[in-house]
């Protein structure tokens, strides 16, 4: 619990009343590497953090799985769309990694939003910022070259290669796993 205290801290002092209602509703889960914590079609009814482990997005396109995103050690994350508007998602939610996460149910939210102003700005500023990061990560990998993509990946995840398979990696980068292979090789 200290770490998620913490996280919300960078953003608002959090009061006391706060702690005890979030340790009154939060459930602590362990997830096994490979379980599902989403399927595409369900609705998140989740807003989640990662005390350990690592998480992955992906979603289905011609048959093939496309890696949306990772989600790592203390970030916040849920599918946003359907968390945020109660409808099917359209991405997959795996663990890529023994994962323990920290569910925080829908209604919980909005209800901590509601009756704790120090919640209901950290929720607030989260996700305008996790808006913004989407936003500036899609325009930055959009353009450039697959050897910036993976180089600007690296920067963002220093210890991603390392954790996840290189077919997942360069689905996530929309290159080939040749190309990821020859690109690493150079990279030394």
């Amino acid at each position: 619990m200290q770490k998620l205290f913490d996280q919300i801290r960078e953003y608002t002092p959090i009061s006391d009343a706060l702690k005890q209602d979030l340790i009154k509703v939060l459930r602590v889960r362990t997830i096994k590497k490979n379980e599902l914590l989403l399927q595409e079609g369900s609705i998140c009814r989740h807003y989640i953090f990662i005390n350990a482990g690592l998480v992955r997005s992906f979603y289905y396109h011609d048959g093939k799985d496309k890696t949306y995103w990772f989600y790592a050690e203390h970030q916040f994350f849920t599918s946003w769309y359907s968390f945020f508007m109660q409808e099917p998602s359209y991405e997959t939610l795996e663990a890529l990694e023994a994962t323990e996460v920290g569910l925080l149910s829908y209604s919980d939210y909005q209800t901590l939003a509601t009756q704790h102003p120090d919640f209901g700005f950290f929720a607030r500023t989260y996700a305008e910022l996790e808006c913004a990061s989407i936003d500036y990560i899609n325009r930055r990998y959009m353009d450039v070259s697959a050897k910036e993509k993976y180089t600007q990946l690296l920067a963002d995840i220093p210890d991603i290669a390392s954790r996840v398979k290189l077919g997942q990696l360069a689905s996530f980068l929309g290159i080939s796993q040749e190309t990821l292979s020859r690109i690493r090789a150079e990279k030394g």
